[in-house]
């Protein structure tokens, strides 16, 4: 449930996003999550707790899983 995400702004720069911390809210190492996004996170859960680093984790994270469990499920 960890990972590394590519900056989308600077180029060979990734962070650290961690998707089970914050009640599988997630936890990023940018500033943008830092600064907007830690307060919200620690006290509610969903979207406005997630920076864009987040979102792709997670987006990579269930494409993922929904293709495994396709596969299995498929399989005769």
């Amino acid at each position: 449930l960890r990972f590394l995400v590519q900056s989308r702004t600077v180029e060979g720069l990734s962070y650290f996003v961690d998707l089970e911390e914050f009640n599988f809210n997630g936890f990023c190492g940018c500033q943008g999550f830092d600064f907007r996004k830690r307060m919200v996170a620690e006290r509610l859960n969903g979207e406005k707790a997630r920076c864009w680093h987040i979102e792709k984790a997670r987006d990579f994270f269930i494409d993922a899983v929904l293709k495994r469990v396709a596969e299995n499920f498929y399989k005769t």
